[in-house]
């Protein structure tokens, strides 16, 4: 039950697939990826009454694994939300300052700001709330990497490509901006 067993659950999976592999080499992300498809699925099964709380819990878990792995899975995520996948659904359940950290790390990797804008204009948050995502982003970026400009141009101008691909961005240190 709740987040902590979520990511218990996840964990397990991952161990089971491989385990984290030494420093420095990708984290394999594939059986959380179907693990988490399989989940969010069965929680439509659920009664409609139970489902929101599922719905937190599995993604309040996936923000309990380790930073390696998040960073890897943040990506992933992003892709099937944008396409209106189960990361839609884990994404929608985290608050503005939440959805931002857990894309901080790898938003300057390749086309990600443009995911990113497709994610935030395809999710139908309240202006407030993406407003909160795109200030704790902008601050955090501001305050770490040198990518602001292309980043923010494109979260702010949906449906702009990110003309700049890059090698990614080390994630800027803690900053405080209003939660949504």
């Amino acid at each position: 039950d709740g987040p902590d067993a979520t990511a218990a659950l996840l964990v397990a999976i991952q161990h089971a697939a491989g385990g984290l592999p030494p420093e420095g080499e990708p984290v394999e992300v594939e059986p959380l990826v179907a693990a988490l498809e399989t989940l969010d699925r069965t929680i439509l099964d659920q009664p409609l009454e139970d489902q929101e709380a599922l719905q937190q819990s599995l993604a309040r878990g996936v923000l309990q694994l380790d930073e390696r792995t998040r960073g890897a899975l943040a990506p992933e995520l992003l892709s099937q939300a944008t396409g209106g996948g189960s990361g839609r659904a884990i994404l929608s359940e985290l608050t503005g300052e939440e959805v931002a950290m857990f894309l901080l790390g790898p938003v300057g990797q390749g086309d990600m700001a443009a995911r990113l804008s497709r994610f935030l204009s395809g999710l139908h948050l309240p202006d407030e709330r993406t407003a909160a995502v795109t200030a704790f982003l902008e601050t955090a970026l501001a305050a770490g990497g040198s990518k602001v400009g292309s980043v923010m141009t494109a979260v702010s101008s949906p449906g702009q490509p990110d003309a700049e691909d890059g090698d990614g961005w080390a994630a800027a240190g803690s900053t405080a901006c209003p939660t949504s």
